[in-house]
């Protein structure tokens, strides 16, 4: 890498969707997209800054934040802050306090009417409610209505519900805390107030004849006794509980904050860590990626004369415009975009070595395998085996197939046939010299199904093959397929059963 890249990296800040504070421009290269959000705060600035779409810095004014438990504090407070937690809980009590104030006098009038204010007197049977009603005129004139002293024993009942109701909402408000759970406690609170406020205004002693579920009932029983409880704000309450339950999904996100917390701190101190570091890990970058060209470039030089891989050095081409369009990066300022290309080069590197080593592997493996169906066919022929031919004409064929340079296309394809063929022809050979029948009854399919021949018609109607080999039921004394110079004595026996036993594990 020239040195030149390694000095005087000027880094100016792109402008981004949001300026970021100054603290961390001071960090950006050319091409980053640096996007800033205020967080709400008790009074100072806190901004979260996103780099390239990724959590990167946390100020509060203008200082950057490495510490883990600080920026989880502002976080948890920002999302605290932003749902309205504190003024929607004050308003909820505010709301509560008038509808105490509102219920006092009309519950108060309702039990002083139906005689329902005096604890000596106790109203929960029809006995003890006939002796309460008696106590007052309007409620003696009404005591033996059908379901009259039931309405009286409900009305009380429907008050206590009513009063638990607002006591246990009360006792929830003073306690809550901005959390999801206690949102979520303090929206069913108001909800059951709610609830209870209207079950007890449906008493019978309130039902009235205009009531729309009056008819469902005996009209008899719609007293209009008592008149009811005006509350105005209803419907204003039920948004409330709405309000509560939106509040409760936002701060959801609060048990989030410690780990988001420390990945945003371990962010940040990689960045300062980086920008410390910056000049010495892009040299560090360019020295291995050089190394691994060299590398390279060796293994392309090496004289090659057995196989052709044409995508080869388009491959290489490309790699060397990747490597230095990185350095062009780095020397353009973008320095992080650089380093973060070096994986990818690296591996890419890799695969083209690999792709070399392997070429070579299947070259030396087919070579291998070649010699060793030469050796078997001298077997086959010594041994004046009928199923030379067959072998000798696939391998004819793979020999024409396997001439060099090979495309490096075809090198796993005919590195497979040669194996295959190999085993064959080997296990034919050991088979042959001990006497022993084929191993199939039809070895010439075998061998065409691995390495197919390619045949004409004779005059005869005689397939000819592309192998000439003699006629196996009358072979010469010393067969010599292919200018072998000897034929296999009795002692190779051995080495061909070897040879085929190894073969076969091999293909296994």
């Amino acid at each position: 890498m020239p040195s030149l890249l390694l000095l005087g990296l000027i880094l100016s800040p792109l402008s981004a969707q949001a300026a970021p504070p100054q603290s961390v421009a001071d960090y950006l290269e050319p091409g980053m997209n640096a996007v800033s959000v205020p967080l709400q705060s008790d009074g100072s600035s806190v901004v979260l800054v996103s780099i390239d779409g990724q959590e990167s810095f946390l100020t509060q004014d203008g200082r950057i934040l490495t510490d883990g438990a600080q920026i989880q504090s502002l976080l948890e407070r920002s999302i605290a802050l932003s749902s309205t937690f504190d003024a929607t809980l004050n308003e909820s009590k505010a709301m509560l306090g008038r509808l105490q104030i509102l219920r006092v006098v009309p519950e108060a009038k309702c039990a002083q009417y139906a005689a329902l204010d005096r604890p000596e007197f106790p109203c929960i049977d029809k006995a003890s409610c006939v002796r309460t009603a008696n106590t007052n005129p309007q409620t003696a004139t009404m005591i033996n209505a059908e379901g009259f002293w039931e309405a009286m024993v409900d009305w009380q009942a429907d008050h206590s519900t009513f009063n638990t109701s607002l006591n246990n909402l009360e006792s929830v408000l003073h306690g809550a805390l901005p959390t999801s759970d206690s949102s979520t406690r303090l929206q069913g609170s108001m909800a059951a107030v709610r609830g209870a406020f209207d079950q007890f205004m449906h008493n019978d002693l309130y039902r009235t004849r205009y009531d729309a579920d009056c008819t469902k009932f005996n009209r008899s029983r719609c007293f209009e006794f008592c008149a009811r409880t005006n509350w105005s704000e209803e419907a204003s309450w039920s948004a409330m509980e709405s309000r509560w339950g939106q509040i409760s999904a936002l701060l959801a996100a609060l048990p989030d904050q410690s780990l988001r917390a420390q990945a945003l701190a371990r962010t940040t101190n990689e960045w300062l860590n980086y920008s410390a570091n910056r000049p010495s890990l892009m040299k560090a970058m360019a020295n291995e990626l050089d190394a691994r060209q060299a590398q390279l470039a060796i293994q392309l030089s090496r004289p090659n004369l057995s196989w052709n891989d044409s995508t080869l050095a388009l491959a290489y081409v490309d790699w060397k415009t990747n490597y230095n369009t990185a350095l062009g990066s780095a020397s353009a300022g973008r320095v992080r975009y650089a380093l973060s290309q070096k994986s990818a080069l690296l591996q890419a590197a890799d695969n083209l070595s690999a792709r070399i080593d392997q070429n070579d592997a299947n070259v030396r493996a087919i070579n291998n395998s070649m010699t060793s169906i030469r050796l078997a066919l001298v077997a086959l022929g010594n041994a004046n085996s009928s199923q030379t031919d067959a072998i000798a004409a696939s391998f004819a064929v793979l020999k024409s197939a396997t001439t060099p340079p090979i495309a490096a296309s075809q090198l796993s394809t005919l590195q497979k046939q040669a194996s295959d063929l190999e085993t064959l022809a080997l296990t034919e050979a050991a088979r042959a010299q001990l006497g022993a029948p084929a191993s199939s009854s039809n070895v010439s399919a075998q061998a065409q199904t691995i390495v197919p021949v390619a045949s004409a018609v004779g005059g005869n109607n005689t397939p000819v093959l592309s192998a000439n080999i003699s006629n196996a039921s009358n072979p010469p004394s010393s067969f010599h397929p292919f200018g072998l110079p000897c034929a296999v004595p009795i002692a190779g026996i051995a080495f061909l059963l070897a040879l085929a036993s190894i073969s076969h594990k091999q293909r296994s």
